[in-house]
């Protein structure tokens, strides 16, 4: 019996909640923001009153092979917390 694998790719969403912005930073080129993710964070969002969240995709390195996304993400997260958005 063969097991079969997900796929499991990593993406990266930092909200700033002074200007109600959510950024979105994924590593493989030409794609778009997840939709599940988004009705999640937008559904949170409404919870606290906040009425629309500006979505950005943001421009960041895309990888070049099919594995890396972990890496990008976790060198996303340094470069946020040291330079900020």
């Amino acid at each position: 019996m063969t097991l079969k694998k997900k796929k499991r790719h990593w993406v990266l969403v930092v909200l700033d909640m002074k200007t109600y912005t959510c950024y979105y930073l994924d590593s493989v080129r030409n794609s778009t923001i997840n939709p599940m993710l988004r009705q999640i964070i937008d559904t949170a969002m409404a919870l606290y009153v906040i009425q629309s969240v500006n979505w950005v995709k943001a421009k960041c390195p895309y990888q070049t092979g099919s594995t890396e996304c972990g890496y990008y993400v976790l060198t996303f997260m340094k470069v946020v917390v040291e330079e900020g958005i």
